[in-house]
């Protein structure tokens, strides 16, 4: 997860600053950002996790 969303910052530019090793509930705030931001932005949340993992989308989906 860590390594996913510091490629989103890199990437695309979006920044959720979460981390593994800080103190307990420090990084609620960010998780939730980025729990938004993937419900509310689907295309582009898509379309990075697809990247990321190296998916090739059909050429259409029906």
């Amino acid at each position: 997860m860590l390594r996913f969303v510091n490629w989103l910052g890199e990437v695309f530019g979006l920044r959720f600053e979460v981390s593994i090793d800080d103190p307990p509930l420090r990084n609620v705030g960010n998780y939730d950002k980025l729990w938004r931001w993937s419900v509310e932005d689907l295309e582009n949340f898509w379309v990075s996790v697809w990247r990321y993992f190296g998916v090739i989308p059909p050429l259409t989906l029906y």
